[in-house]
């Protein structure tokens, strides 16, 4: 069991066994494999989630940063590479399907094409 398996049981969360499939799956394994769907659009959506939970947190936690300061501490907060760390410290690489020719031992030196994970 992954760290992030353990992490998402620890928290009592039931993912649906095709979704969580389709949320490491890559464009380049999708278009290898017949052109299945890829991870892009829960991407999409996931980039929408984290922006938005993230805006609140701070937003609320602290009252006295001026929008500029908020602005900056979200972007730093939600960038490829403070995810990357995040992707990393739960093993998220172990469960990418990638294409063929992309190496799992090069995705986590790229920017991440990952699905963006939630954090508290």
């Amino acid at each position: 069991m992954s760290r992030l398996q353990e992490r998402l049981s620890e928290l009592g969360v039931e993912v649906d066994a095709q979704l969580f499939e389709l949320s490491f799956t890559h464009r380049s394994y999708a278009y290898e494999n017949g052109g299945i769907q890829s991870n892009e659009r829960l991407e999409f959506l996931g980039d929408a989630v984290l922006q938005i939970v993230v805006t609140e947190h701070i937003y609320r936690t602290y009252p006295d940063l001026s929008e500029g300061q908020l602005a900056k501490l979200r972007a730093s907060v939600v960038s490829s590479y403070a995810l990357a760390g995040v992707a990393r410290s739960l093993d998220l690489g172990e469960h990418i399907l990638l294409g063929k020719g992309r190496s799992p031992r090069s995705a986590p030196r790229r920017p991440p094409s990952w699905p963006t994970p939630w954090r508290p």
